[in-house]
């Protein structure tokens, strides 16, 4: 799998490169290393440079922390969803394969690491957030029934599941993160309110 391949294949031609997904084997270290890592780390640079470069002055370690707190966030995203979803799959139909669930979070997601990495432009990084975000949960329905192997009626209900489960790691993950970290520089969230 050729990383700048899949990512152009995932955002274009999703359906198709879904059925490629399915037939490869469900190894979870390699996507969270070799695709969710990388996509990851350059979102956290961007950040970086946004904040640090094209807004006011702010320091160096404030910067820091926020694309650290970026990339935990994007990265963990992953993992949980997909160990909650997949702890649910059965009961929901699907197929309890933690590498599978994975799969389907970790390229399921891609539109949300390319709008995250447009938080270099910290002025429109809320709008391509949610879109990035918008477009990654039809990306999951989509590959729901190839990856998980589930029948057609029961598609909608796991795919919904697991995007709220999402949903909801995400607002819960960022609480703890913007305390720990933003704590950590500030007494409190800083000068600067960094939405991610």
């Amino acid at each position: 799998m050729n990383l700048i391949d899949r990512v152009k294949k995932m955002v274009t031609t999703p359906k198709t490169e879904w059925e490629v997904v399915a037939v490869e084997a469900p190894d979870a270290s390699k996507v969270i290393m070799g695709y969710v890592v990388p996509l990851c780390g350059v979102a956290a640079v961007a950040a970086f440079l946004g904040i640090g470069f094209l807004t006011d002055f702010v320091s160096i370690r404030w910067c820091f922390m926020a694309a650290i707190m970026l990339f935990l966030l994007l990265v963990l995203i992953v993992l949980l969803t997909a160990f909650v979803s997949d702890l649910v799959a059965p009961s929901l139909g699907a197929e309890k394969n933690l590498g599978r669930s994975v799969q389907l979070l970790g390229y399921g997601c891609t539109p949300l690491y390319l709008s995250a990495i447009l938080s270099i432009f910290p002025s429109v990084a809320d709008i391509f957030l949610i879109l990035g975000g918008l477009y990654s949960a039809y990306l999951i329905f989509l590959g729901v029934m190839p990856i998980k192997k589930i029948t057609q009626d029961k598609q909608a209900g796991y795919a919904i599941v697991t995007i709220g489960i999402a949903i909801g790691v995400f607002f819960l993950l960022r609480l703890i993160l913007k305390r720990i970290f933003f704590s950590m520089v500030f007494d409190g969230y800083g000068p600067y309110n960094i939405n991610f």
